[in-house]
């Protein structure tokens, strides 16, 4: 299972390598993960503000909003649920 950066909606892999993510206990293999560049994160960079400016997240219901985060929040919590 690879990751990568997620960049303007979806991931991409990173232009900087790639790191193995192991287990502690016996040194399996769990994932690998793309590292972002420089390069990446300007892009994310330029397309979050892009997207900001857009109004959409701006504009939304503070109640949207808020439930948006807290699911942001759970998921980096939980990754697996």
């Amino acid at each position: 299972m690879s990751y990568g950066p997620y960049i303007n909606g979806s991931s991409v892999e990173g232009g900087a390598g790639e790191t193995i993510v192991r287990d502690p206990s016996n040194n399996t293999e769990i994932m690998r993960v793309s590292r972002a560049s420089s390069d990446d994160v300007d892009r994310a960079v330029t397309l979050a503000h892009q997207r900001y400016a857009e109004g959409v997240w701006r504009s939304a219901p503070v109640r949207e909003r808020r439930d948006v985060l807290r699911r942001v929040r759970a998921l980096a919590e939980h990754p697996a649920e």
